[in-house]
């Protein structure tokens, strides 16, 4: 899409436009990693090792604890805060 395009659509085009940019950035994103994994597999596999898969994330959570974020930071006692 040239700039005279996209300075005729209207602000939902733009969006739409936006929108579609993306979800075809994320697809690429993706393929890439796809690749990515297929090609460390390949060379693993080319010195006898394996890949093994990392901690998978659930909900877009990570596996790993969170600090309770209600308790709060104490400073370290000195003898001028005693």
């Amino acid at each position: 899409m040239t700039d005279e395009q996209l300075e005729k659509l209207d602000d939902d085009g733009l969006k739409r436009v936006i929108a579609q940019a993306k979800a075809f950035l994320a697809k690429r994103a993706e393929e890439r990693e796809a690749q990515a994994v297929r090609d460390a597999g390949e060379l693993l596999a080319s010195v006898g090792l394996t890949l093994k898969p990392a901690a998978v994330r659930r909900n877009g959570k990570s596996r790993r604890r969170r600090a309770n974020r209600r308790t709060t930071l104490r400073q370290p006692q000195t003898e001028q805060t005693k």
